[in-house]
């Protein structure tokens, strides 16, 4: 049910538990349960003296009868009626009784209507001229519709039963108390339809019909959440920056003394030398005049990246030969590595199901062996132990072909494989096996696999110390080549330089002292030309293949090998 209203009744303030004690009243009214009620049904529940006035309270018009005469309400409709008298404050009670009597509109009704008012809401014969002279009628016997209400706030008589009448039917639909909080909720955000509005009907139409202020206020909760918790963060923020930066001086201090006496430290000077040589070089501009100044800077380059590799490789020699000790270790090394494994959820499971299948398979064992004592090992009837122990056994077999599944890179299965516990059947195979069975099993578990994790780990540290020796060797050769194809090759005649008379850069052959201008290449995929030296495209941006390198190489770079 409230799905199917929540988005006309939310914007209201009749929130879900509001509507809730609405509906549980409609139920209870409801006594055919037709799922809408009538008139009737409503005074039949609600009470009071029923007239014209009252039965405004209950009165849904069917827009399809020409004599306006009431309808049945289901559940909205009836909510939403509840709503717009309900939510009325004690001058819009007063602003509908007016209305009544104007239903032209015109702003004034006469005194003797007035009267008519106090015998309709009364619900007596002669009217109260008492209370009647009260009102401050104009010389044409009239009274507006702004007096007449600031009139019947100020004095309530007038509309008092209206009023009294309203609090009993907000009593038992829900409570005073929730009217109340409705009805200030449509003094904050519908007043302004309130007061634009010509009449009652108007504004509840253009409440109906507007936008759900609920919306905007999550929003702005939201927003507001959002700043707040923004603001927390930085100050959290603020906080471990100022932590930081009291530290930062000992971690500085810190690091320097590691660097200072760290192992790899005359690696890295061989390298931060290097690199630095590079950038110096890459900045200098050298003319023709400094060819040869040019070439011994040049090939000092490919000297200190030669030393760098040199020095890297008696490094990682050393540190790879301490790794391999650290990992091979002793025995006492695996049992601690294999303990710490089995605090894992992956050790857990795979322990107590290796453990599992160790024990049935020996039970399997000794059934079949009792029986070739026995002489029945040709019988093909199985008894219920070995049924048992041969189901759990296909099962922990099937989970082991899942694991090699995923290990040969089944990621759909990875995706949604969730490991079996077996925890019923181990409580199965003990009962099966015996206590000191299953110990046996458990211990022959914890020796199998803390052997296959030391084969493991030893497996995979040398698979990991190949894999980073390749890695720097593709490494070296990637520097290599990028000297190479920004500088020129070790062994080319030729030096790339600025010709100053002609301003621009070209190529001198240092045996032959002849000049040559760059050439241009082609891009493999937009056709533009560009500069043989460079390794982009300017116009699309393409980088240049190593193929496109070699077929437009300039001539200082004759010698370069790409692989």
């Amino acid at each position: 049910m409230w799905p199917s209203v929540e988005e006309q009744v939310e914007k209201l303030e009749l929130t879900f538990n509001y509507t809730f004690e609405i509906f549980k009243v409609f139920v209870a009214m409801d006594a055919d349960a037709s799922g809408s009620i009538d008139i009737e049904e409503c005074f039949s529940y609600f009470g009071g003296p029923r007239n014209s006035f009252t039965e405004r309270f209950f009165w849904l018009i069917d827009d399809n009868d020409p004599h306006r005469q009431s309808k049945p309400m289901n559940f909205l409709e009836f909510t939403l009626n509840a709503y717009k008298y309900l939510s009325l404050s004690i001058e819009q009670l007063a602003q509908m009784i007016f209305e009544i009597y104007d239903p032209d509109e015109h702003g004034y009704i006469q005194r003797c209507e007035v009267e008519s008012i106090n015998k309709f809401v009364h619900s007596i014969d002669e009217h109260e001229e008492y209370y009647i002279a009260k009102f401050k009628f104009n010389e044409n016997n009239e009274i507006s519709k702004a007096d007449f209400i600031k009139h019947c706030a100020y004095y309530r008589y007038l509309i008092q039963p209206a009023i009294d009448y309203q609090r009993k039917i907000r009593k038992k639909l829900g409570g005073t108390g929730i009217w109340e909080s409705i009805e200030a909720y449509r003094r904050k955000h519908f007043d302004v339809y309130d007061k634009e509005s010509n009449n009652l009907d108007e504004a509840f139409t253009a409440i109906i019909n507007s936008e759900d202020v609920h919306r905007r206020r999550r929003k702005m909760e939201a927003d507001a959440l959002l700043k707040l918790e923004q603001e927390k963060i930085l100050a959290q923020a603020e906080e471990a920056e100022r932590a930081l930066q009291e530290r930062e001086k000992k971690i500085e201090e810190e690091k320097k003394r590691m660097i200072s006496t760290a192992p790899d430290r005359f690696m890295k000077k061989a390298w931060e030398v290097f690199e630095k040589k590079k950038v110096e070089f890459e900045k200098e501009l050298y003319s023709m005049d400094q060819v040869m100044e040019r070439r011994e800077a040049r090939l000092n380059l490919y000297k200190l990246l030669d030393n760098a590799i040199e020095i890297s490789s008696s490094y990682y020699v050393g540190a790879e030969e301490n790794e391999v000790k650290l990992t091979v270790g002793t025995d006492a090394d695996h049992v601690a590595r294999y303990k710490d494994w089995l605090k894992s959820a992956d050790g857990k499971v795979t322990a107590k199901r290796t453990a599992l299948h160790i024990a049935l398979t020996s039970l399997i064992a000794k059934i079949t062996e009792e029986k070739r004592k026995a002489k029945l090992f040709r019988s093909k009837k199985k008894s219920e132990k070995e049924v048992v122990a041969l189901t759990i056994i296909d099962e922990i077999e099937k989970e082991l072909r899942k694991i090699e599944q995923i290990k040969n890179g089944d990621m759909e299965l990875k995706r949604r494989y969730k490991p079996k516990q077996f925890a019923e059947e181990i409580s199965i195979a003990y009962k099966l096996c015996g206590k000191e069975a299953y110990g046996q099993a458990e211990a022959e578990t914890a020796d199998r696999l803390c052997k296959e994790l030391k084969e493991t780990t030893i497996t995979g540290m040398y698979s990991n110390l190949e894999q980073k020796r390749e890695e720097r060797r593709r490494d070296h050769i990637r520097k290599e080549f990028e000297l190479a194809s920004t500088f020129g090759a070790r062994d080319t005649r030729y030096e790339y330089v600025w010709d100053q008379p002609n301003d621009k850069m070209v190529y001198v052959n240092i045996d032959t002292l002849q000049v040559l201008h760059a050439k241009t290449a082609i891009c493999e995929k937009c056709d533009s030309t560009i500069e043989q030296s460079e390794l982009r495209c300017g116009d699309c941006g393409t980088g240049r293949s190593a193929k496109n390198l070699r077929l437009y190489r300039p001539l200082g770079f004759k010698d370069i090998r790409v692989d």
